[in-house]
């Protein structure tokens, strides 16, 4: 930027200036063309008349001298200036800034194609995460083959936080069924929490896995399952039902206890006031007490065969798919964050990078601006020049053929080719010259830039 505006500083201080406003040619009047023609009489031979030579554009030495030379002498540091501006400007607009900016883009994409491996090879190397994509995949591969198996049918699952807040929730509408009957055998309240919960806890569990077998029946016991595995099944579900059996046993015998006293009491009572009671509770009761664990046992299965698919290896291939996904997605995000950083860099970078090339498009925009104003200023300051040099040669040619035809000399005019011309003749050429002026303007300077 501080280059550019040093050249603009030069390019103002030169179209400010205009040597064809100063140009002056310091002519006696006519008396340089008298001098001229009272030399070419001195100069003469007695075999020869006298004579002025001229060039191919008809100027005399006296012309070349004080009006071409003086000219082109005063042209002369306008016109090294001008160049050396034209060629800056032109090596300004020539660079290929369009190859800058690729092979900035090249290098900015290969640092970070680097970095962005060097991320993906660290994330490897520390946590494993290729062999965590492989089991994601055979994960999703497993589940998509079961999933095709079940014509696109979804596995029944309930999730964790949902299942088991309900069956807790079982167990402890349960709980309240039973509180009654420990708090009365017992003495202590922590003992009779405590066996309240080992019931519930008891009844809880057996429901969630008898459910879970008998959902999962046909795929337990069909006829491709070894017969040890059946038997497992088997022993599972017995193990599972005696032991609901035992907890709904032992709570009702012990419900039976707490009813007899509370009837022993009542019955100490109304003896008092000789009515008749019974000291055994009813069966209604016993039965009602019966029911009332046996509905939440029931429940609670419901609720288990819900939760649970028909095909256990079908819900247990969704559970895993989903684990080895979150796993994936804990990796990749860590490993995405680390990516983004570096693209934010690259994104960075590459505006940066458009900026600086739109920049260095501007400015090859405002050098061709600036050469335009330099041609244009060049070709007014030299037509100028030229037509202020064409009046004075004019003049000069005018006085020229006024003193001569005075002189009485006899003088001839010789051109560069030996060609003799009379005064008549080189008077003539004036108009030639003029007409060929008008059809073609000045180009003497113009030609030579």
């Amino acid at each position: 930027m501080k280059k550019t505006s040093v050249l603009q500083n030069k390019i103002n201080n030169l179209i400010d200036s205009n040597p064809a406003h100063v140009l002056n040619y310091e002519l006696d009047g006519d008396l340089s063309a008298e001098r001229e023609i009272q030399l070419a009489i001195t100069e003469k031979t007695e075999d020869r008349s006298p004579c002025l030579l001229v060039d191919a554009n008809f100027c005399t030495r006296g012309m070349r001298k004080d009006i071409i030379e003086v000219t082109d002498n005063h042209l002369s540091p306008y016109r090294m200036t001008m160049n050396d501006l034209l060629e800056q400007v032109e090596q300004e607009i020539t660079q290929d800034f369009e190859s800058k900016y690729t092979e900035r883009q090249q290098k900015n994409e290969k640092n970070r194609i680097d970095k962005i491996n060097a991320i993906k090879d660290k994330y490897t190397a520390e946590y494993d995460h290729s062999f965590a994509k492989s089991s994601a995949e055979e994960a999703e591969l497993r589940y998509d083959e079961m999933n095709k198996n079940e014509n696109g049918r979804p596995p029944n699952h309930m999730r964790s936080w949902v299942y088991w807040p309900i069956m807790l929730l079982i167990g402890l509408l349960e709980s309240f069924v039973n509180y009654q009957t420990f708090i009365s055998q017992y003495a202590s309240l922590a003992l009779a929490v405590s066996a309240t919960i080992l019931i519930a806890f008891c009844l809880a569990v057996s429901s969630h896995r008898i459910g879970k077998i008998f959902k999962q029946s046909l795929a337990l016991f069909g006829p491709d399952i070894e017969r040890r595995k059946k038997w497992y099944e088997v022993w599972n579900a017995l193990f599972y039902l005696l032991l609901v059996v035992v907890a709904i046993v032992v709570v009702t015998v012990l419900r039976h206890y707490a009813l007899m006293n509370e009837l022993a009491d009542q019955a100490g009572s109304l003896l008092l006031l000789e009515e008749d009671v019974a000291t055994t509770p009813s069966m209604e009761v016993i039965f009602s007490f019966i029911g009332l664990n046996t509905i939440a046992l029931g429940v609670g299965m419901a609720v288990s065969m819900l939760a649970h698919d028909k095909k256990p290896d079908y819900s247990e291939a969704m559970i895993i798919m989903l684990k080895t996904r979150k796993t994936i997605l804990k990796l990749d995000s860590k490993m995405n964050k680390e990516i983004a950083q570096v693209q934010a860099l690259f994104d960075k970078s590459e505006e940066e990078n458009k900026n600086v090339r739109q920049a260095e498009k501007n400015k090859m925009l405002l050098n061709k601006q600036e050469r335009e104003r330099l041609c244009h200023h060049r070709n007014r300051v030299l037509t100028e020049v030229e037509e202020k040099e064409r009046r004075v040669l004019e003049e000069y040619q005018n006085n020229l053929v006024q003193h001569a035809q005075k002189s009485n000399a006899n003088l001839v005019f010789q051109t560069h080719s030996g060609n003799r011309l009379s005064i008549e003749e080189y008077a003539s050429l004036g108009s030639l010259n003029q007409e060929a002026v008008n059809r073609n303007p000045p180009s003497r300077y113009l030609q030579s830039v």
